[in-house]
């Protein structure tokens, strides 16, 4: 039996839309690559600038948005995974990065560039990345070396930063500490945990102790906030520490405490250097609510 005309053509003509709509597949899925949707509420990326592929993570979508800062050489989702998962992401969308040549981002960092305004440089990037992302204005959470981020993000910044929560502080690094600090450029003195999840971010204990030692260095020796630039300080900034922190002892907490103009503060009477692991449903309930109120 002969088939009509009529249908012979649409059939055809939906044949060629389906071939040319799945030809366009490929196209579409390559453009996407830089970003990657790991549930509906879980967005990993990549932002470029000046020669850097910078490392993000986006999760919850709610309408107070922080950016976070990892620790020294850190990663994101390993340093500050207990704020991305206890936080309530239909309240808070966090944008959490690895600062422009560490964790996952690459290629590793240029110190000829970036030594003598290394943390301005971070939080200009910060800034872009965020308005990369949209958001226009924001809060900045810092973690130990992060921190300082953070802060340089609310002197530089003022209109774009709405409040800073830093925890482990280590802003202001007195002539009294920099011999203990120094000892931490060793990695021989690492825990096995520590030493495995720098290994997957770095591949080998060679380039573990040449990023550390390099970093380590140059956070001892540059780019201090002194009192003078804390209190140009002008958002609300909330400040978290361990009595029991070794490597950022409380003298550093008040030292922040007592230049902030605008500042709340709260010490973990047993708390370490990494009190939102170890005191997360305290530390996480008591961040949102100063980031909501």
């Amino acid at each position: 039996m002969s088939r009509d005309p009529v249908q012979s053509l649409s059939l055809n003509c939906f044949c060629l839309f389906v071939l040319l709509f799945s030809l366009k597949m490929p196209e579409n899925i390559y453009r996407n690559t830089n970003c990657q949707n790991i549930d509906n509420d879980v967005v990993t990326g990549y932002f470029e600038q000046d020669g850097y592929k910078i490392h993000y993570e986006k999760v919850g979508h709610g309408d107070c948005v922080v950016f976070m800062a990892p620790g020294g050489c850190g990663n994101a989702r390993a340093d500050l995974g207990p704020i991305f998962d206890g936080f309530d992401r239909n309240k808070f969308t966090l944008v959490g990065w690895d600062s422009p040549g560490f964790g996952l981002s690459r290629p590793f960092r240029d110190y000829k560039r970036h030594e003598e305004n290394f943390y301005q440089y971070d939080a200009e990037t910060a800034v872009n990345l965020m308005q990369y992302l949209g958001y226009d204005s924001f809060s900045m959470m810092g973690w130990s070396e992060g921190s300082r981020t953070a802060l340089m993000a609310a002197i530089l910044f003022p209109a774009k930063i709405d409040k800073v929560v830093v925890w482990a502080s280590l802003a202001m690094m007195t002539e009294k500490f920099k011999d203990s600090w120094l000892r931490l450029i060793n990695t021989s003195a690492w825990s096995e945990k520590r030493m495995k999840k720098y290994l997957k971010l770095y591949g080998n204990r060679e380039t573990i102790d040449k990023v550390w030692y390099r970093q380590t260095e140059t956070f001892i020796t540059k780019s201090n906030l002194t009192s003078d630039r804390l209190n140009q300080i002008q958002c609300p900034v909330f400040v978290l520490n361990g009595s029991k922190d070794v490597m950022v002892p409380v003298e550093f907490f008040n030292q922040l405490v007592a230049n902030i103009p605008d500042v709340e503060s709260h010490l973990f009477p047993d708390g370490g250097h990494d009190i939102h692991f170890t005191h997360s449903e305290k530390f996480n309930g008591k961040v949102q609510r100063f980031l909501l109120n």
